[in-house]
């Protein structure tokens, strides 16, 4: 049972079924420490690690969904770095992930959450709206105890450190003499001012702490997908693209676009990948 549950990816119900039969048969927990050593090999951390464990249940509501992604696998390389593998060799041309349109997040559904068409009713601008509006979607569906996204939301990342405004003191120290203080200055005093405003004009905002803010804009700045999607321009985020690392100065490995044929967000490789292999990509 418990090598069957695990060839059908479900990693934590393996161990868990073994656990529970441990007092009928000790001579399983061999094979509980084997399984346990193979989910390290597979994820990168230990069992216990409850992020893993959401990034499992994540799949499943993934591909329940309608998403397809049978050649990849998300990788959980150390506790803040995760990424996405390749499973079996990708052919080039290959489609690597397709997720249908229902599950890709718009400006539009954002301005049709409750804070969205508060802003709306304020006349209230927001300096970039395509990421305000899907900020806001993803701030409502976290507060949400019956989200039907909670998968999705329980895998979004809680920290943004890794940008500059987020930097500690002794990071900012080795910026001294280049633009870039000046650059994290400007956009903090920026972001301050429109959540000012917010707050000012509309009492629900003054439920979301100020860096909250300022790291949920961030964060899903930094996960957009600029397509057409019949004929009309948008910027998206897309659970799972949003799994992927992104290229430096390496080739190319995949190309993405939203094909009104099919419906979806597709991912293609653009030349062949190997077994293992990290797969990357480029937003814009």
């Amino acid at each position: 049972m418990a090598e069957a549950l695990w060839e059908n990816n479900k990693f934590t119900q393996a161990i868990q079924f073994v656990e529970q039969n441990l007092t009928i048969c000790q001579s399983l927990n061999n094979t509980l420490q084997l399984l346990k050593t193979r989910y390290k090999s597979q994820t990168g951390t230990d069992y216990r690690d409850d992020d893993v464990k959401k990034l499992e249940e994540f799949t499943q509501w993934a591909k329940s969904s309608g998403m397809e992604f049978d050649k990849i696998k998300i990788k959980q390389f150390a506790p803040d770095y995760r990424g996405v593998c390749a499973q079996g060799k990708i052919k080039a041309k290959e489609n690597i992930l397709s997720v249908p349109e229902r599950l890709i997040i718009t400006e539009e559904k954002g301005r049709n959450t409750k804070l969205g068409k508060l802003v709306a009713e304020s006349n209230i601008k927001p300096d970039y709206p395509h990421v305000f509006y899907l900020a806001m979607f993803i701030l409502e569906e976290m507060r949400k105890k019956d989200s039907l996204w909670k998968p999705y939301m329980d895998v979004y990342p809680k920290t943004a450190s890794n940008f500059p405004i987020f930097y500690t003191k002794e990071e900012k120290d080795l910026l001294v003499g280049t633009s870039m203080l000046d650059k994290i200055k400007l956009d903090s005093a920026m972001t301050i001012e429109e959540y000012d405003k917010l707050t000012s004009k509309i009492p629900e905002f003054r439920e979301i702490k100020i860096d909250d803010y300022i790291r949920l804009m961030l964060l899903t700045g930094s996960r957009l997908f600029a397509v057409n999607i019949k004929d009309k321009k948008e910027r998206i985020m897309v659970p799972m693209a949003d799994m992927f690392n992104h290229l430096g100065d390496k080739p190319k490995q995949t190309s993405w676009n939203f094909y009104d044929e099919e419906n979806a967000f597709i991912v293609k490789a653009k030349h062949s990948i190997l077994p293992g292999e990290e797969v990357m990509l480029v937003n814009f």
